[in-house]
């Protein structure tokens, strides 16, 4: 690790600061922030300060397996979403009880990425840090997180990949066979809130669900003639007398916001379909994209009074 500087080293190890106050701790983030330092930990509280951008090492692979690789209960670890993961799994594994990471924030703060993170982390540490050695199970649940945010995600003025609902995920660790290590054994996840009305409009700047954006961004690229290497896609067609244009529904043109700038819907959509496939689901794939068409045209349905 980089050398520790006097704020650093209060955050780890508590004490250093003159007096801990509001002024105090905001001055400590502000500073630590100036470095590209964005996580804080003061207790049992991990504090992040989104940097919109990306920092470099902060989550590749040799970050992952310091905080993997380290059994000492007492080791000086820095802050870090992963140092939350690895004390929640340290504890899973000595001790056998049920640990909870709560992630809020504000809308843009970065609760959605730093899901994933730990996801990904109680994920691999069962399995040694090797993806090849994922389970079925460690995949799926690695691999569910696209779906999620097709259906549940949207663009707003403050984030492009805004969660409009909440969620309780609940994973379950075992020791499975001669694996030392816990591991992931199954999940779930109970979703509420949904923030359902911006299917039928959104305002000015923002954007409706994904999934309805990687529909469209699909058949474009169809239209296009774009190689598609999906075979659950091979056989999908666009509905009849429907447009691939976002601008042609009222559900998605009434915002004027119908791109992410400097992004891939058809990948994201490509991501969806292997979410479904993951979850043993790829037969329904036809089915929820003509579901899609279907409350897209019910939007241009007008009524007239005689």
């Amino acid at each position: 690790m980089d050398d520790l500087s006097r704020t650093d080293k209060f955050y780890l190890r508590g004490g250093l600061l003159s007096l801990l106050n509001e002024p105090e701790l905001l001055h400590a983030i502000e500073s630590r922030f100036a470095r590209d330092v964005i996580y804080t930990s003061t207790g049992p509280v991990l504090l992040a300060v989104n940097p919109f951008r990306t920092l470099p090492r902060l989550y590749d692979s040799d970050c992952l397996n310091t905080f993997l690789s380290t059994e000492d209960p007492e080791a000086l670890l820095p802050p870090h979403v992963y140092r939350t993961s690895w004390q929640a799994y340290r504890l899973i594994k000595c001790t056998g009880a049920p640990q909870t990471i709560l992630v809020s924030g504000e809308s843009g703060s970065g609760k959605t990425e730093t899901t994933k993170f730990v996801m990904r982390y109680l994920a691999l540490a069962g399995s040694g840090g090797s993806e090849a050695a994922l389970s079925v199970v460690e995949r799926q649940v690695l691999e569910s997180i696209p779906l999620l945010e097709a259906f549940g995600n949207a663009k707003t003025l403050r984030n492009d990949n805004s969660s409009r609902f909440g969620k309780f995920t609940e994973l379950q660790f075992s020791h499975h066979g001669q694996h030392e290590n816990p591991r992931l054994a199954s999940a779930q996840t109970h979703c509420y809130l949904l923030e359902k009305v911006r299917v039928v409009g959104q305002q000015q700047g923002e954007r409706n669900f994904h999934i309805f954006y990687q529909v469209l961004s699909f058949f474009r690229a169809r239209v296009a003639e774009t190689p598609l290497e999906s075979l659950e896609l091979r056989n999908l067609a666009l509905p009849e007398g429907m447009s691939h244009k976002p601008e042609d529904y009222a559900y998605l043109n009434k915002s004027g916001c119908h791109d992410l700038a400097d992004h891939d819907e058809v990948h994201d959509f490509l991501a969806t379909v292997g979410a479904f496939s993951a979850l043993k689901m790829a037969e329904d794939v036809h089915s929820i994209v003509a579901c899609t068409f279907a409350v897209l045209q019910l939007g241009n349905i007008v009524f007239e009074a005689d």
